[in-house]
């Protein structure tokens, strides 16, 4: 995870680390932009079902609570169908169709698709892709 990543780096035991960045800028290299977006699979239509099935990942931070806000911005209904503690967890939650869930832009699998303003969601972050470095 990038906070795991970037304590490491500092404690002198990574040398190179890549993280997501979504607040501000840290001075790393920027390698490239890569916003979070709702995901859905194009077999199943779970993102039409009230309220939305989501997954999240299980633990707090970052893409949780934006995933939520930009529902909430949204007025959409959600239940949390399924949490995962990884990026794979919440993919074969949507290739089941069992919900829709934050995924980054770059790694959206095959037959999912992107739900966009269209669709009634949008980018839910903005992030980057980050190098850093360990002097």
């Amino acid at each position: 995870h990038s906070d795991s990543q970037v304590r490491a780096l500092a404690a002198g035991e990574l040398d190179l680390a890549v993280v997501f960045e979504w607040e501000g800028f840290s001075g790393g290299d920027v390698l490239m932009h890569d916003p979070t977006v709702w995901v859905t699979s194009t077999l199943h239509h779970m993102h039409e079902e009230r309220p939305v099935p989501i997954a999240l990942y299980s633990r707090n931070g970052w893409c949780r609570d934006f995933a939520i806000k930009s529902l909430q911005q949204r007025g959409l209904d959600y239940r949390v169908a399924y949490t995962s503690d990884t990026n794979g967890g919440l993919t074969l939650a949507v290739t089941s169709g069992l919900a829709i869930a934050p995924i980054s832009r770059s790694n959206i699998p095959p037959d999912c698709r992107e739900l966009t303003a269209a669709d009634g969601f949008g980018d839910i972050d903005s992030s980057n892709v980050v190098l850093h470095r360990n002097p």
